[in-house]
């Protein structure tokens, strides 16, 4: 389809472009595209020549001209490629059913002939995120058009994953109601993207289970498997012959304890219904589903007015009580701070078009079927916004009291907002704003801790930019409910029986028992991804206690004196750097 409503032009204006492809994650970068447009007939001097891209982050601070290629005798530059936040705003193409960006805006500075070619080079460099499909289109405006007309049909590209790199298992912590740990295997490039074109057999091996395949064929680079559990504590070996690849899962349990499981998700990440996200939620639920193998998503894009319906219907379809959990959920974005917003059901009067009637989300009335969540609370963007000269958004307002606000955002792809002091050993990366999740708790708020993503290309748990160096997992939740359905879930949240971890299936079983007001016993039960490093009990934003460990499994009791009225939690750091927060409790 066009990009816009418009005829396209119907002479034969023609538009080439050369080598644009499906790029693999991990090509040389940039990609250099060459640009002809051939009139069809003779254009007039202030003729526009546009290029608009589908919605795809890789619009901002991706594309470049090289100027050299533009013959400045026959073209004027109006419009370069967005270099910055608001040049990437200025370029935004307001139709909110059919977002998409103008890349380029070139005018002619004299007649063009019928049959005359002009061209040009634009250098692109895609993001490690794949597969991200999308698209670029020209368009055509003469002195006597009222509007821009679209010339020949889009063009399709985009990302595809890189060659096979590594192999990674998930499972199940808990086993489901039928008494079977639910598992998932796949083969990803080295930017953890799944190998969509891998196929062949993974063989697996563990002790203490009964019931578990010696080997699964994957299809599309992802194949599943379920097993009973005989042992304690299981971790599933994997391998493949062929390529020499293995991988040890992340741990799970033999059964719940005290009849409550641990149910791990993914609950701030955005999709096409954000104006700055990009694939549609489809793909990111089943990607969520079928090879993270997790238990919850919550998809919060950004005030969805107009996609709210369709927000909700990609919810329905995924709902799957007992196997796979979506949240009706959004983000409120404000100058003072950002929260995401979880419905105990789709039905819940509480959806976006309640942006439209306060300033923010901490100022208004919920009922109490709506969770607040604040995130990224103690950071504040670079880029200023020109018409009031601050920043386009700031640290979250937390003087506004709501209580619905339950929990919040520790962690995600800017990092902890534990403290308010740098720490790159927990990384926090800014201080002196005074919003941090002990600030929060000094300031008497008792909330929960979850984990996210703030990804806005559409896949849960990734980096939210798609440019790190070195690929990540970020930002997940576990749940601790007495089963897998969404009033559970949700429920969850609402009492602060939750855990935060930075990316990774950690298992953390804390129970804080207090003795009168102020002698507290701390038991933990860690059951790490990876050698657990340290591990610590912080009592109101103090470290109080501490252990090094070097082990995948740890338990720990630890008996203290603390204030009366005081927030204690563990924090742990495994060897890998992956961390995990419990929620606090709180002394008489």
């Amino acid at each position: 389809m066009p990009s816009t409503a418009l005829k396209p032009t119907t002479t034969a204006h023609a538009i080439t472009i050369d080598g644009l492809r499906k790029i693999p994650v991990g090509a040389p970068k940039p990609q250099a595209y060459r640009f002809t447009f051939t009139a069809g007939e003779t254009l007039e001097a202030s003729s526009r020549i546009q290029l608009v891209g589908g919605k795809f982050r890789g619009v901002f601070e991706s594309w470049s001209l090289q100027a050299s290629t533009l013959d400045e005798s026959q073209i004027t530059l109006v419009q370069a490629p967005p270099k910055d936040f608001n040049a990437l705003m200025d370029a935004r193409m307001n139709e909110r059913s059919n977002q998409h960006y103008r890349l380029l805006v070139l005018e002619l500075k004299e007649t063009l002939p019928a049959g005359e070619s002009l061209g040009w080079t634009l250098a692109y460099t895609p993001l490690d995120l794949a597969p991200l499909p999308t698209w670029i289109a020209c368009e055509l405006k003469t002195p006597d058009d009222k509007a821009y007309r679209p010339v020949g049909e889009r063009f399709a590209f985009g990302t595809v994953p890189g060659a096979a790199a590594r192999l990674e298992v998930r499972v199940s912590a808990h086993p489901d109601k039928r008494g079977r740990h639910r598992g998932s295997v796949f083969v990803t490039d080295a930017w953890l993207n799944p190998a969509d074109t891998f196929s062949g057999q993974v063989m697996l091996e563990s002790e203490g289970v009964s019931g578990l395949p010696a080997c699964v064929e994957l299809h599309r680079g992802v194949g599943h498997f379920s097993y009973r559990q005989t042992g304690d504590i299981v971790r599933i070996h994997a391998t493949t012959e062929e390529q020499g690849f293995s991988a040890v899962s992340n741990p799970s349990l033999k059964a719940p304890a005290n009849g409550t499981s641990i149910y791990f998700g993914a609950i701030h990440f955005h999709s096409a219904f954000s104006d700055d996200g990009d694939r549609n939620p489809e793909d990111a639920f089943a990607y969520a589903r079928d090879v993270l193998n997790l238990d919850v998503v919550g998809l919060t894009d950004h005030s969805p007015i107009d996609f709210w319906t369709q927000t909700c219907e990609a919810n329905e379809a995924f709902w799957d009580e007992g196997r796979f959990i979506t949240l009706p959920s959004w983000e409120w974005s404000t100058d003072d701070g950002h929260a995401n917003l979880y419905l105990k059901t789709p039905e819940v009067a509480a959806g976006p078009a309640c942006c439209l009637e306060g300033p923010h989300p901490g100022s208004s009335e919920w009922p109490d079927d709506v969770l607040l969540i604040p995130h990224h609370t103690n950071t504040q963007p670079p880029e200023i916004n020109p018409e009031t000269g601050e920043p386009y958004w700031r640290t979250y307002d937390w003087s506004l009291r709501n209580p619905r606000i339950r929990a919040v955002e520790m962690c995600q792809t800017r990092g902890s907002f534990e403290m308010d002091v740098i720490d790159p050993e927990w990384d926090i990366r800014d201080e002196g704003f005074g919003a941090s999740v002990a600030d929060a708790l000094k300031m008497g708020y008792r909330l929960g801790f979850v984990g996210g993503t703030d990804n806005h290309a559409g896949f849960p748990t990734r980096s939210g930019t798609g440019k790190e160096p070195v690929p990540r997992y970020i930002g997940m939740t576990a749940f601790m409910a007495p089963e897998l359905t969404r009033s559970a879930i949700w429920d969850a949240l609402n009492t602060g029986q939750t855990y935060a971890t930075s990316g990774v299936p950690i298992i953390l079983l804390v129970n804080v028992s207090f003795a009168g007001d102020t002698q507290v016993e701390v038991s933990a039960e860690i059951h790490g991804t990876a050698p657990i490093e340290i591990a610590q009990i912080i009592v109101n934003g103090e470290v109080a206690a501490s252990i090094e460990s070097g082990q995948l499994d740890v338990t720990w009791k630890q008996t203290l004196t603390v204030p009366s009225g005081a927030s204690v939690y563990l924090r742990l750091r495994q060897t890998d750097g992956y961390m995990a927060w419990s929620s606090p409790r709180w002394s008489k």
